[in-house]
């Protein structure tokens, strides 16, 4: 059986995979410019995984999806929900084929924390 685990190795994104017999490091995905993190896998297959977490944007923490096909991540930046942080910390699949991410938003200075949710679609769901 197969498990991911996702984080961060300072600046830079980092993921894990256990494939039943040893843990292996698979390159995180590229955050461009700014750094990033991840605070939630979810593994759907071999060659479908979706992680979320953040990534720091011109000085603000902004969500992000990265989606694992068994070969490269491919990352989805998220939209922008508060002025200041927005993260995103869980991952989950729906009957439907899409995914809800949740995390929470920083809507201004003195740190109104709001609860975020984020709909994806899967894009190898469509193979299926």
């Amino acid at each position: 059986s197969a498990v991911w685990a996702v984080g961060n190795n300072g600046p830079q994104a980092t993921a894990m995979h256990w494939d039943g017999k040893a843990w292996a490091s698979v390159p995180g995905p590229d955050m461009e410019k700014g750094a990033g993190t991840l605070n939630g896998v979810a593994a759907l297959g071999p060659g479908d995984v979706w992680a979320v977490g953040s990534q720091n944007k011109d000085g603000a923490d902004r969500t992000l999806a990265a989606h694992w096909d068994g070969t490269a991540w491919k990352v989805t930046p998220g939209p922008p929900a508060g002025k200041i942080l927005d993260s995103l910390y869980s991952i989950a699949p729906l009957k439907n084929g899409g995914l809800v991410a949740v995390g929470s938003s920083v809507a201004d200075t003195p740190g109104t924390n709001l609860a975020l949710a984020q709909q994806y679609s899967d894009p190898c769901a469509s193979g299926k």
